[in-house]
């Protein structure tokens, strides 16, 4: 799936760095927007979640029936031990 489809766009990251694109990832707050970009537009998401799960939780990539994103990487800075995983949901349908 891509931005503005039905399901959820789940987005792997390289591990946080700086100037690396989830360099923030950890930061990221229920209510903060992110802006995800293709070659059909520009979409906005609202966090509404965010959380540390094992690297087994394959549960976070799942498909929906809504206007979702997942966004993950390695947690913390530096280990492969988790994964921060923040949760988003479409704003401008």
């Amino acid at each position: 799936p891509v931005p503005r489809h039905v399901r959820n766009v789940a987005i792997g990251g390289p591990p946080p760095a700086p100037d690396k694109p989830f360099s923030t990832i950890a930061q990221m707050l229920p209510g903060d927007d992110a802006v995800l970009s293709t070659l059909e537009g520009r979409f906005v998401y609202e966090v509404t979640s965010t959380e540390v799960v094992t690297p087994d939780a394959i549960w976070i990539i799942d498909q929906t029936a809504a206007f979702t994103a997942t966004l993950f990487a390695c947690h913390p800075v530096g280990s492969t031990k988790e994964r921060i995983v923040v949760h988003l949901e479409l704003t401008d349908q």
